[in-house]
């Protein structure tokens, strides 16, 4: 689709403030897959957009985000979406990133991984998140991850990864067909330098439909975490992420999650990037609490 042209946009400086040390972007949010979980699904997310905008813009100005972001303090971007390696320029923005000063790293279901992808960008790329929640891709498949091969896919590619150099963390999206399971022999096998698991988290509009057959109580997401306290995972409860992160839409909005529904800023490239962080609604305070890192720019 074509790029917006953004005349008035990019203000390129900032004003004091605090940011975050690290920015999820979703860099698109065109997926391979079909999780019933995900809270990113393009058709409602962008139903409101105004007609000046499409979902997916340019090189040009992916670029000036990057730009905008680093110039405004901050340290590290966490492509995601949708499924980020789908994106063939991807690569070169997180080359972008290393020669900006911030780190990259990558949430992805594996399957855009290769040798030839991760060389590509192994110069900039810090580490990749790997997303699996059961020992079965038959459950995988039941939840809308992959197509029955799923948990293959993804030791397939740790193992790549390993033998490449680049650290492998791991994220979980506890729900009811899998709360029961012992993981065990799926965190042993991929043997990430950080497993992350979370609550399936209803949002408004993007998963709610689903959230009756999949989410699970506090006390079960705690069953879990506390079956598998001994590797030490970060648990993120739907409280701890409810307007703690700092997410990125695929065309430089902030979205942060408020009363179970997503709240959006104006495009960074129109207003900057502190600007849009209060627009969204961004609680430093909630941030912290979650461990994310908080920086004063000056």
């Amino acid at each position: 689709m074509p790029d917006r042209s953004f005349a008035s946009a990019g203000r390129g400086e900032e004003r004091d403030g605090l940011v975050p040390g690290t920015v999820n972007w979703h860099i698109t949010p065109v997926c391979n897959y079909h999780c019933r979980f995900c809270f990113y699904r393009p058709a409602p997310f962008y139903a409101s957009l105004p007609k000046e905008y499409s979902t997916e813009i340019g090189l040009a100005s992916q670029l000036r985000i990057l730009n905008l972001l680093a110039k405004a303090g901050i340290q590290r971007i966490n492509f995601a979406g949708g499924e980020p390696t789908l994106k063939p320029e991807l690569p070169y923005l997180i080359n972008t990133c290393h020669q900006l000063g911030m780190g990259a790293t990558v949430v992805s279901n594996g399957t855009g991984i290769t040798r030839e992808w991760v060389c590509s960008c192994k110069g900039g790329l810090t580490a990749v998140k790997l997303s699996v929640e059961s020992n079965s891709s038959d459950v995988e498949h039941q939840m809308g991850r992959g197509n029955g091969n799923h948990v293959e896919t993804v030791k397939e590619r740790a193992q790549l990864l390993r033998s490449l150099g680049i650290p492998i963390m791991v994220n979980s999206v506890i729900t009811s067909l899998n709360w029961q399971e012992d993981l065990h022999p799926l965190i042993h096998d991929l043997r990430p330098i950080r497993w992350k698991v979370f609550q399936m988290l209803p949002i408004r509009g993007q998963n709610d439909a689903e959230a009756l057959q999949l989410s699970v109580t506090d006390l079960q997401f705690r069953v879990f975490a506390s079956r598998h306290s001994d590797l030490s995972p970060i648990v993120e409860d739907n409280r701890a992420m409810t307007g703690a992160y700092v997410m990125l839409d695929a065309i430089g909005r902030f979205f942060q999650n408020h009363g179970g529904g997503y709240v959006h800023s104006r495009s960074v490239l129109d207003i900057g990037v502190l600007d849009a962080l209060a627009e969204a609604g961004w609680d430093p305070k909630a941030f912290a609490a979650r461990g994310g890192a908080l920086r004063l720019v000056c």
